[in-house]
């Protein structure tokens, strides 16, 4: 039987590999990127933003890889200079749209000077940019470069204010709890792994197989998600987003196959398997963020504690809820629905990643 399994698991990984893979997403929590450097009287703004996200604001108009218009940009510039707003010493700086081009074919760099009469110091900054057209899916990682000196922080929907000192460095508790957050809220907005973690939980099973599953899932992102961003590990993001969607349907459909009999390798192996591809998918979401040099094992363990934290109040709110419903019949016919939906996501999601087929209801 096992032979059987692995003939077919072959065979699949091998037309997997034939398939002309496109990048997608299943992240719907936008991440901007911003770099400030600190000159004597002014700031240099390289604002890093998603094609996407950019098309969201009324009287955009973008072409792929086209030169953006002079009444693009004007808007643009109008809509900055109203939502991402810079003061030095309580004194709002002037600030001035410098150039707006394509970086790549899903994203364009906005470049932006911030000038001031007086030499920089309390410098307040006040982000209101995005968070009307994505709200808490959007967030606004912000690295601030001086003399060599690197700091970050991250704007959320709750956090859009910041004020900090010329010559002096955000500390590492700041970018602690700043990438706590953000491990938090990507585990919460990122729906293939809900998905994934989900399609785990919906199996009757006892608490302890349950807990060496979730374990063995959270020892493999983490390592993955570590070697990546160390730069150990480094695997095209398009083909981990589709593998990811495959392990939601081979784990639903596994489902079934573990209400007819015994599985055909024990799941906290297979878990553990699939959880390495869910950490480098992870890490590809903090692939457009430079992590802070000064901070780096903080705000990275940080990040990975905050996914951990999220995982766990998805099984805190879950697990008793099915425990209780397990007692009960109709909830079989429950649990089978819900695995077949996830399926169809997972089955959905990889469709839309190999082939770039844009699938009503299901791009999320």
């Amino acid at each position: 039987m096992q032979n059987g399994w692995c003939r077919w698991l072959t065979f699949v990984l091998a037309l997997f590999l034939l398939l002309p893979v496109h990048q997608t997403s299943a992240h719907p929590l936008t991440i901007v990127s911003t770099k400030a450097s600190l000159q004597k009287t002014s700031l240099t703004v390289e604002m890093l933003v998603e094609a996407a996200l950019l098309a969201r604001i009324d009287g955009i108009r973008l072409q792929q890889n086209e030169p953006l218009s002079p009444e693009t940009k004007s808007k643009l510039e109008r809509v900055i200079r109203q939502s991402f707003k810079i003061s030095n010493e309580d004194q709002p700086m002037q600030m001035r749209l410098m150039a707006a081009e394509w970086q790549n074919h899903a994203h364009v760099e906005l470049k932006l000077v911030y000038s001031s009469n007086q030499k920089l110091g309390k410098l307040s900054f006040v982000d209101d940019l995005f968070f009307d057209v994505a709200g808490k899916q959007h967030q606004n990682v912000l690295t601030l470069l001086e003399n060599g000196t690197k700091s970050t922080f991250v704007f959320s929907e709750s956090v859009r204010e910041l004020t900090v000192h010329a010559g002096t460095a955000l500390s590492w508790w700041v970018a602690a709890q700043e990438f706590f957050q953000l491990g938090v809220e990507h585990i919460w907005f990122g729906f293939d792994h809900l998905a994934f973690l989900l399609a785990l939980l919906l199996v009757r099973d006892h608490w302890r197989e349950m807990l060496k599953v979730v374990t063995s899932f959270t020892v493999a992102h983490s390592i993955t998600l570590f070697l990546a961003m160390m730069n150990i590990l480094a695997v095209p993001s398009k083909w981990v987003e589709a593998l990811i969607a495959l392990s939601i349907l081979f784990v639903a459909l596994e489902n079934v196959w573990l209400a007819q009999g015994k599985p055909w390798v024990k799941r906290w192996v297979l878990t553990f398997y699939f959880g390495l591809i869910h950490g480098l998918g992870f890490a590809g979401s903090l692939a457009d963020i430079q992590l802070p040099k000064n901070h780096l094992l903080t705000a990275l363990f940080s990040f990975n504690i905050g996914i951990e934290v999220g995982q766990i109040v998805l099984v805190a709110l879950v697990w008793p809820l099915l425990t209780y419903a397990w007692r009960y019949k109709p909830s079989v016919l429950v649990a089978r629905g819900l695995t077949i939906v996830i399926a169809l996501f997972g089955l959905a999601w990889f469709v839309e990643r190999a082939f770039a087929w844009d699938i009503p209801m299901f791009d999320l």
